[in-house]
């Protein structure tokens, strides 16, 4: 299993430009539809999923926006170590200079564009590309204000967890961190009753 996080404002263009399946990971596509800054943004959150996505289900899985692509050859060479950035495929060198650019300022000078998630929670859904499930993370509106941050979050990992249950044996759920995520927003929603 894969995960991809995209920001609700850059998937809305891409589910516009009618993307699907190895469409998310096609850097020519990519650059056609967004501009080379939103580009950016797009592998900066990829690259730093702890700022939008709880880290137990971010070692759960891999990236394969960032880490190597979706087939077994491209697995087995990001397993050799031979993993090159995404961005390194653009052919324009300008472009390539640019968007590489913007990701070092991101990464290193802090001056990626802030994430507001405030009155959005988490939402996930799975997308079948070639031979490989990936689940897709992103940021919707709240449907009801009325549930508490614990309870949202709780909601998220039994989406989720019910979501891999019919892609993955439970014994090899049970060996991932994201079940400890799973029992403990349990055990904490347990304490508020």
């Amino acid at each position: 299993m894969n995960y991809l996080y995209v920001p609700s404002a850059i998937l809305s263009a891409l589910r516009a430009a009618n993307f699907e399946g190895r469409d998310f990971f096609d850097v020519s596509k990519l650059l056609n539809t967004l501009s080379p800054e939103d580009v950016s943004f797009y592998f900066f959150c990829n690259l730093q999923p702890n700022l939008v996505i709880p880290e137990d289900i971010t070692l759960s899985f891999r990236n394969p926006l960032i880490y190597g692509g979706l087939t077994d050859v491209e697995k087995k060479e990001s397993e050799r170590g031979n993993v090159t950035a995404p961005w390194d495929a653009i052919e324009d060198e300008r472009i390539r200079k640019e968007v590489s650019r913007v990701i070092n300022d991101y990464c290193v000078e802090g001056t990626a564009p802030q994430l507001d998630l405030g009155g959005l929670e988490l939402t996930s859904e799975i997308l079948w590309v070639e031979g490989a499930y990936v689940l897709l993370f992103t940021h919707v509106p709240i449907a009801d204000t009325e549930i508490s941050e614990l309870r949202r979050t709780k909601m998220l990992y039994n989406r989720v967890m019910t979501q891999l249950t019919q892609f993955q044996k439970p014994e090899e759920l049970a060996k991932l961190p994201i079940l400890a995520g799973y029992l403990r927003t349990s055990e904490l929603l347990l304490k508020t009753v």
